[in-house]
């Protein structure tokens, strides 16, 4: 097998080679002096083909913990054989410690595709899922890493006014203060709302009237109307990922 000098050394062309060891030796030489140097790799060579495997990538960088996470496989078998009698799947996933797969998922974990029940992985953390398929006692895999996205956190809600409050008369500012997320998900916007004081029910975003529209501006000038009010502020990610 001879190179030209003048090609990058990245990949070298397809050999048809019988079973066996074999050691490939590659040697630099200057044909101006005689010095040369050489390098060697041993490569093993086994009976059979593997498959040719492959996850589809997400469309988004980050995934929601929210939502169903699918994985989508692709399998060629070797020589374009039809017959999948010998072929059997499999899905992992690393840290294996902190779920179980089997038990999330609602395809199970031997088929080509699989998919996760919402609100079963953690806000935040990484995931490596592993598809392996074993054919003809040689095994072929892919990987994916999903990244699950993660709310704001950190804030709160203040108020801005001078007291005493008339009702639809005094200017009172809603400030979301504080709020932080990672730079990929930036920038945030913010919702804000009220609810009537002791409503057992605020504890939810989805309980409160909604003031003005959802924006990037962190504060909402309001006039309140008369009676003891409770405030919130949300804010969302480039996700759609919220916090209240």
């Amino acid at each position: 097998l001879q190179i030209s000098p003048s090609l990058p050394l990245r990949r070298l062309p397809r050999l048809a080679v019988p079973v066996g060891n074999y050691t490939f030796q590659l040697v630099v030489s200057i044909p101006s002096n005689g010095q040369s140097i050489s390098s060697s790799v041993i490569v093993t060579v086994e009976a059979g083909s593997l498959p040719e495997l492959s996850i589809a990538p997400q469309a988004l960088p980050r995934q929601s913990p929210a939502e169903k996470l699918a994985l989508l496989g692709s399998l060629a078998l070797p020589g374009g054989a039809a017959a999948r009698d010998s072929l059997s799947l499999s899905w992992s996933v690393s840290p294996a410690n902190l779920v179980d797969l089997a038990a999330i998922s609602t395809t199970g974990i031997d088929r080509l595709n699989l998919v996760v029940r919402e609100g079963t992985l953690t806000p935040g953390a990484t995931y490596t899922f592993t598809l392996r398929a074993l054919y003809q006692g040689r095994t072929a895999e892919a990987t994916s890493r999903i990244v699950l996205n993660r709310p704001p956190w950190g804030g709160g809600v203040t108020l801005e006014y001078t007291p005493p409050a008339v009702a639809l008369t005094t200017s009172v500012t809603i400030l979301a203060t504080n709020w932080i997320d990672d730079p990929e998900d930036l920038p945030l916007e913010y919702g804000f709302g009220y609810a009537p004081r002791g409503n057992a029910s605020v504890a939810a975003a989805s309980t409160y009237e909604t003031l003005g529209a959802q924006s990037v501006a962190a504060s909402y000038a309001w006039l309140p109307p008369e009676g003891n009010w409770s405030v919130s502020a949300s804010a969302i990610d480039v996700y759609g990922a919220s916090s209240f």
